[in-house]
């Protein structure tokens, strides 16, 4: 029993064996469920104050002793930061000025364990109020993939024929496409052999936010692994519009797409870094 309250109905659990008192976890717990006992001069959480907890891991990641664990998060092992290992300036530079949009694949799958250890990277990407919603969908097989492709273009034919593709952005262009896509030439996921799709239920409003930061640190990382990526803007706009196509995504009932992002082994590889604008920046 910790602080008067049994250990099982505790979601944040503070061991009075490590802590040392320093009061760290108290200063960075934003909603102050965590505080200094005058008396012990020891970190307390008194229930039900702790239900307000959203399990940002702040008292975890700054306590210098470990003393604390979250009792609801996955039972993996609190890892030491080790800030030898973080990328330098240098780095981190050419990691994000040679990230490109890549559109042409090879014939090559990648491989299952692949993907789910860049997932497991991307996992730690921040999420509003740490609700850590985002769910991934990676779609592998080509009979699903030709569905999509079918259904996106018949989306755009349906918006051509009905003159309504001023509607969208690029809508200009969908002649063209649909023209391509008549021709042979596949311009709705340029042969990615994965499509990774990010979703939640409706009602989880933060989601949309979250998975755009989770689908960017994808896009960042894939080259690590030497692949590449490119946001399919096109079917997530289709999807968002033609039942037909939301229902080839194959998601989970009452779940929406956030993002779709390709993902494959690059038949070409970028050698350039193309110009960019300078930063606006105003300071006040």
């Amino acid at each position: 029993m910790i602080n008067n309250v049994p250990d099982k109905e505790k979601l944040v659990k503070i061991s009075t064996d490590l802590c040392n008192g320093c009061g760290i976890c108290s200063t960075v717990c934003l909603f102050q469920i965590i505080t200094m006992n005058p008396d012990t001069h020891l970190p307390e959480v008194t229930s039900p104050i702790d239900k307000a907890c959203n399990r940002c891991g702040q008292c975890e990641a700054f306590c210098p002793n470990s003393a604390i664990i979250i009792s609801d998060s996955p039972d993996e092992k609190i890892r030491r930061t080790d800030y030898a290992l973080l990328p330098k300036e240098k780095e981190i530079r050419e990691l994000v000025q040679n990230r490109r949009s890549i559109r042409h694949y090879m014939n090559k799958q990648v491989p299952k364990e692949t993907i789910e250890s860049i997932l497991d990277i991307v996992r730690y990407a921040p999420t509003a109020m740490n609700l850590q919603e985002v769910r991934w969908h990676v779609i592998s097989e080509q009979e699903t993939k030709d569905e999509i492709i079918s259904h996106t273009v018949n989306w755009m034919r349906k918006l051509i024929s009905e003159e309504r593709t001023g509607d969208f952005k690029a809508g200009e262009l969908f002649s063209k496409f649909v023209e391509r896509y008549d021709r042979g030439e596949n311009i709705v996921t340029h042969n990615a052999p994965h499509l990774l799709v990010t979703h939640s239920p409706q009602e989880i409003t933060t989601a949309f936010q979250d998975a755009v930061i989770a689908t960017s640190y994808l896009d960042l990382i894939a080259p690590v692994f030497h692949l590449g990526t490119c946001w399919a803007g096109l079917i997530k706009r289709a999807a968002d519009n033609s039942p037909d196509v939301l229902k080839s995504l194959g998601l989970p009932q009452d779940n929406i797409p956030h993002t779709i992002m390709m993902l494959g082994y690059p038949r070409l590889k970028p050698v350039n870094i193309p110009k960019r604008k300078p930063v606006s920046i105003t300071w006040k």
